[in-house]
């Protein structure tokens, strides 16, 4: 009976993170198109201040092996949503393809293995990405990746015209990913299934949040101590 239980759990266990995977690869789709908006569009520019977190909640949960796929699926759908309009700089060449696809795998498995070493660290992520603008530089984005998203903004042209368009990468990159750490140390700070009614019973991407929440939750407290003295 305890091995048909245990079973039953590995099982259920096994299928719920099948489903986180899922539902990010999904984010990532998502994350993509916003990329492509907010370029396409200066009313839409304000997306890519909050477009990157599925890359960074892939570096700060998923394996390295899978950080290294889903980054390429980020970079592909962005290529792919690039094709579909021509209001960006990114052309359609296998060139293009192959960079966009490769560059961010690669940062998302650097960034997932670094996660592992020393922790989540927005800021050394936010530096990590100036390496993704100069790696996309054979692409000949004027002002790059991010910076490109806010061509039109103008204090974000002061400040490109200052410091350069890595600078404004830079700032981007960090917000997003600084924005997963507030969420996160606000989620462990307060349980949020605690203040909702007993008889509620959140639903879809919701039910997935809190998961996610309650999963970092007993990561930190089942971390081990060291032994007393």
């Amino acid at each position: 009976m305890r091995q048909h239980l245990s079973r039953t759990g590995d099982r259920l266990t096994a299928i719920d993170r099948q489903m986180r995977l899922v539902l990010l690869a999904g984010w990532l789709v998502i994350s993509g198109f916003l990329i492509t908006a907010a370029e396409s569009s200066t009313n839409l520019s304000i997306l890519a201040w909050v477009s990157l977190l599925p890359i960074f909640i892939t570096i700060r949960y998923a394996s390295p092996r899978v950080a290294l796929i889903y980054g390429a699926l980020w970079g592909f759908c962005l290529y792919l949503f690039s094709s579909a309009t021509d209001q960006t700089a990114i052309t359609t060449t296998i060139k293009s393809l192959g960079l966009l696809t490769a560059v961010p795998a690669i940062y998302a498995f650097l960034g997932a293995r670094l996660t592992r070493r020393v922790g989540y660290a927005p800021l050394i992520l936010a530096v990590g990405w100036i390496a993704v603008e100069l790696a996309l530089q054979p692409l000949a984005l004027r002002q790059g990746l991010l910076a490109g998203t806010q061509a039109d903004a103008g204090l974000m042209r002061i400040i490109g015209g200052l410091f350069g368009y890595v600078f404004i990468a830079f700032l981007i990159a960090f917000v997003n990913a600084q924005l997963l750490s507030l969420v996160e140390n606000v989620r462990i700070s307060i349980n949020i299934s605690d203040l909702l009614p007993i008889s509620y019973q959140p639903c879809g991407w919701i039910s997935q949040v809190l998961a996610l929440g309650n999963a970092v939750t007993f990561a930190q407290s089942t971390r081990p101590r060291a032994p007393p003295r």
